[in-house]
């Protein structure tokens, strides 16, 4: 009953935002690696109850993104410690499994450096970075110290991602359909440099604020005529034709290959929830339905709700509709209640 008390006391924090008088650290750690881990540091006011990392989505803000800081805020103002860390791949929107080794090696740093309560960590995670967090969080060194794993909004499969997405037909928005083409184009081999990478971030950019695919084609006008031909014929693949994914299904054939290899779930004793949006446009709600499965498959203790009071990775909580917001609290219910150490 606790921890359910305690569930319901972050939905009301998050939802008004009135969150308790905390401490805000700006840490930067040194990593056997090298490479310095900055992170933002939530302290409770009182008892620490636990310890939760927040791996930040493909967004420019990264750990600095608003969504996050009143996570963060409202989730340290219910007595767990936060440390949102800065993924420098992630925030260049690179769908990378680099990635998963940057998670990984975050965790052990944090393990490391004295960061765990009671020798435990939980992840919060968000869209793609949930599914590479789930790889990193089943590497052997870091599994044993790791209490539960949140998802929201996740992806199963890059291969299945990448085909729903890069369908025109389909729904994904016009903002992932550009990080899609942005990821192909990125690991395809092709001569992707200045200023096409330009052009394609600055569309990124665009659609992320107004996701209007016809503003899209005027950043055609600052290239040279051949670069103005090219990317004018991907920018109608993405909309009115189905040939970008035929056309480089090696490449993300590849990319799944070295995803699945990233990390042995079948392995994984950590509890996760997956939380997912059914009006979802980024990210599938069958993506987080198909991890599910697999995870019940391999009797990995699991929870799946799916919402109709998110779209991707914001939260719309609405006490009018009883039977969904019991349904979203028991996702985070679930999380919370293993999360505490």
């Amino acid at each position: 009953m606790k921890n359910l008390l305690r569930t319901i006391q972050f939905f009301r924090t998050y939802l008004k935002k009135q969150f308790a008088d905390i401490t805000v650290k700006q840490q930067v750690i040194c990593q056997e690696n090298g490479k310095e881990l900055h992170f933002d540091e939530y302290i409770p006011q009182n008892k620490i109850l636990g310890t939760i990392v927040f791996t930040h989505g493909m967004t420019r803000l990264a750990y600095k993104d608003i969504r996050i800081n009143e996570f963060c805020r409202a989730m340290a103002s219910c007595g767990y410690r936060m440390l949102a860390p800065l993924y420098p791949r992630i925030q260049a929107l690179d769908v990378t499994i680099d990635s998963v080794n940057d998670i990984a090696e975050s965790l052990r740093t944090f393990i490391a450096q004295g960061y765990t309560t009671r020798g435990k960590l939980a992840v919060f995670s968000v869209s793609f970075s949930g599914a590479q967090a789930l790889r990193a969080i089943s590497t052997e060194d870091i599994a044993p110290h790791i209490s539960a794993l949140l998802a929201l909004g996740t992806a199963n499969s890059y291969l299945s991602t990448f085909k729903k997405i890069l369908d025109p037909t389909g729904p994904a928005d016009a903002y992932v359909k550009m990080l899609m083409l942005h990821n192909v184009l990125l690991h395809s081999g092709e001569d992707y440099q200045m200023p096409l990478r330009t052009a394609v971030n600055s569309a990124i950019d665009d659609a992320y604020q107004h996701n209007e695919p016809e503003r899209l084609i005027d950043y055609a006008a600052e290239l040279t005529p051949d670069l103005q031909t090219q990317y004018k014929a991907l920018i109608d693949s993405l909309f009115t034709s189905d040939n970008i994914f035929s056309r480089y299904q090696t490449t993300i054939d590849s990319l799944e290959k070295k995803f699945i290899e990233s990390g042995n779930l079948s392995t994984l004793k950590t509890p996760v929830s997956l939380i997912h949006s059914i009006h979802d446009r980024v990210l599938m709600p069958s993506e987080s339905e198909a991890l599910y499965q697999f995870l019940k498959d391999n009797n990995i203790h699991a929870h799946l709700t799916i919402t109709t009071l998110m779209d991707h990775v914001n939260t719309h909580f609405s006490v009018r509709d009883i039977k969904q917001a019991w349904r979203l609290l028991q996702g985070f219910n679930f999380f919370f209640k293993h999360a505490r150490a």
